[in-house]
């Protein structure tokens, strides 16, 4: 998505937990200056992260043991990174409405856009554009039909906590679970505003392609197939152990024998086509899907893309030039401590962890997380119990002082206890001519509540209207609407969440008057859309006519306490007494 940075400062730490390996990025921050204090990566055992998810824990905190040791990472407030098959990222266009309302209408939206079922995910979306399309015969941008731009990201909530998980033994505090596809084009600038850039991550078991036009991520798409399927061909061919068939790989045939070298190439060449044709047919359905017809500039990194030939390989089957990605083009360098060998290894690793940092820097709205909602309430719960704590504390020092100071006041309290006695005498005589006054006060305070009664519970029928309108299908819509409230009783109070009756207690009717395109299952439609919104129930819909191709229908519905409430008892004078 674009990148809308804004002036910080912080230190933030990338981690992006691979398939071969861990690794982690330090940035210090200070206004538009991000500068790379530390790199660091660290093996995996074989299997211990399979197709980007965490099979092993135990094997990946012990090697995050290890990065936080020889990294010299100055914290343990970290940004992770995750990537499979089973993290969405998906651009979209939705019904026109503000970040609250469409946050609360997640749930159904997602369904109809990700591959996972919804209670099974976690989500997470962006507004990118608040307006970027309306019917004509609306006639206005803040009709039912009005388009907005979003993009959203989603991934199966057990890999995000295997991540989790991983990280716990070391004390390691996640701020932010971010997609490593998004991450790998923050750390690239764009060099034409309105160009489309495509980045390809070939690394061991995972190729990713992200694709940008105009700054913003219209396309990614992550394959279960990298760079160490080469490896592990080259070792069972040519009966190798795999250290030495990774090393033939990366060297191509500096060390061995002629026959050997001719040979792990020719293995290199044909296992590398399908991974070739994959990077190949996702950018071509992009191309078909948009409006362009070819990609301006193709970036390379991942450890596979040290093979040799891989690149010309790739170049030859897109038809276009490629390069290796730049990693530090939007840092700059700190003292890294790094030998020219591990800064070598480092051009094509640190790329993920560095924009996974650089999630710090984005402007609140644009950052997305797929941190679970249940470990953002936990957190809470707990620094809320801790500040409680903390006052606890001081207030009991407070109090201790203030014991010491009352000793020795207290020889001249004891003089001053006459005066305090006359005093509180004379204070009742005047609470005794005062009781009027006060029984006058307290009849109003009783009317004041009565009326808060009568208008608690009232329906927001505005609000209510917009969720209706947010789920009308394309293909039909509103002709009238008209709603009656019922009436609650003073001083009863209305049906909670935490009641039995909850979202069933009828709080009033409500009446439309539907139009829809003749020969669409108008009725069916129509009954589906209700059905997602939790503030309607009993919903029935009288008989169908058809009137110059166009199907038009009366329905009516219950509206429970599930609705939107309206605010206006919060207004009355004294409503919060």
């Amino acid at each position: 998505m674009r990148t809308k940075e804004k002036s910080s400062k912080g230190t933030f730490v990338g981690l992006d937990i691979g398939s071969s390996a861990v690794r982690a990025a330090e940035l210090d921050v200070d206004g538009d200056r991000r500068i790379l204090r530390r790199f660091a990566q660290v093996g995996l055992p074989p299997g211990a992260v399979i197709d980007g998810e965490v099979i092993d824990t135990h094997a990946v905190s012990e090697a995050l043991h290890r990065l936080w040791g020889e990294g010299g990472f100055s914290t343990k407030r970290v940004i992770v990174g995750v990537s499979s098959q089973r993290v969405i990222v998906r651009p979209a266009e939705v019904a026109a409405m503000s970040a609250e309302d469409f946050r609360l209408a997640l749930q159904f939206e997602a369904q109809e856009l990700i591959p996972i079922p919804v209670e099974e995910a976690v989500l997470d979306f962006a507004i990118i554009d608040p307006l970027v399309s309306t019917d004509p015969g609306s006639g206005n941008a803040g009709s039912g039909n009005a388009k907005m731009k979003i993009i959203l990201v989603a991934a199966h909530r057990g890999m995000v906590l295997s991540h989790l998980a991983a990280l716990k033994p070391l004390g390691l505090h996640p701020v932010a679970v971010d997609v490593v596809p998004l991450a790998l084009l923050r750390a690239t600038p764009t060099v034409d505003p309105s160009g489309v850039d495509a980045m390809v991550c070939l690394g061991a078991d995972l190729t990713t392609v992200a694709i940008r036009q105009a700054g913003v991520a219209s396309f990614t798409r992550t394959v279960n197939i990298g760079g160490s399927k080469l490896t592990n061909s080259i070792a069972t061919e040519l009966t190798l152990p795999i250290p030495e068939a990774e090393a033939l790989k990366r060297l191509g045939g500096e060390n061995g024998s002629v026959a050997t070298v001719q040979e792990a190439l020719r293995i290199v060449g044909d296992e590398s086509r399908p991974i070739l044709s994959e990077v190949d047919s996702s950018i071509d359905y992009f191309l078909a899907q948009s409006d362009h017809r070819r990609i301006d500039r193709v970036l390379v990194t991942g450890g596979a893309s040290r093979t040799p030939g891989i690149l010309p390989a790739l170049s030859f089957t897109l038809g276009a030039e490629v390069e290796l990605a730049d990693p530090f083009a939007a840092v700059e360098l700190g003292d890294l401590d790094l030998t020219d060998d591990q800064m070598d290894l480092a051009r094509t690793a640190v790329l993920a962890p560095i924009g996974i940092a650089l999630w710090g820097v984005e402007a609140s709205g644009s950052r997305l997380s797929l941190l679970p909602p249940e470990i953002i309430r936990a957190r809470r719960q707990r620094r809320m119990a801790q500040v409680a704590t903390a006052s606890v504390t001081a207030l009991a020092v407070v109090l201790g002082g203030a014991w010491g100071v009352r000793e020795m006041q207290v020889s001249g309290a004891k003089a001053q206890v006459a005066s305090v006695t006359q005093g509180n005498r004379a204070l009742q005589r005047e609470v005794a001519a005062l009781a009027d006054v006060t029984q006058v006060q307290d009849q109003i305070i009783a009317q004041r509540a009565l009326a808060v009664s009568a208008l608690s519970g009232t329906v927001d029928w505005i609000r209510l209207l917009g969720q209706v309108s947010a789920v009308l299908p394309t293909d039909e819509w509103l002709t009238s609407f008209s709603a009656t409230g019922t009436a609650t009783a003073a001083g009863s109070a209305a049906p909670t969440a935490a009641s039995p009756a909850a979202g069933t207690a009828t709080r009033g009717t409500i009446q439309f008057q539907v139009s829809g395109k003749a020969g669409q299952d108008s009725v069916a439609q129509w009954l589906r859309a209700l059905a997602k919104i939790p503030g309607l129930t009993n919903v029935w819909v009288g008989a169908s006519a058809n009137s110059g191709g166009t199907d038009t229908f009366a329905s009516t519905a219950s509206v429970t306490a599930a609705a939107p409430s309206s605010p206006r008892s919060a207004e009355l004078p004294g409503a919060g007494q």
